[in-house]
């Protein structure tokens, strides 16, 4: 099963398209009042898992699906790699990465907190 942690960037991430999916399924306000319940501090694992079955519902066989490896984990990088610069979510709330820069929070709108792994 994907962590909510990682459901929840990929909610982030995917924020625009899974309102077009949820608009067309006629589901866009309940879709809001998720959204509108995590920004307000809502349970982010009920939360998340709620928005998950409601694209079940609209018609995603995978829900927010998986993002990285089975155990939701960045890879190991270990000893003698270069230093890595990523962006993550600026509220730490979400396992969201993004190797470019520039990326936004779309549930929060506000910019990935720069990184280095």
């Amino acid at each position: 099963m994907t962590g909510h942690r990682s459901r929840l960037a990929r909610l982030c991430d995917q924020l625009a398209d899974i309102r077009i999916v949820a608009e067309s399924a006629g589901r866009r306000d309940d879709l809001e009042g998720i959204l509108g319940r995590l920004r307000t501090g809502g349970d982010d694992a009920q939360l998340t898992s709620g928005a998950d079955e409601l694209l079940r519902q609209c018609g995603i066989a995978g829900g927010l699906g998986v993002l990285r490896s089975p155990d939701n984990r960045l890879p190991y990088l270990g000893g003698g790699h270069p230093v890595e610069e990523a962006e993550v979510c600026p509220r730490g709330r979400c396992d969201r990465v993004e190797p470019d820069g520039g990326a936004t929070c779309r549930l929060f709108d506000e910019p990935l907190r720069p990184v280095r792994l």
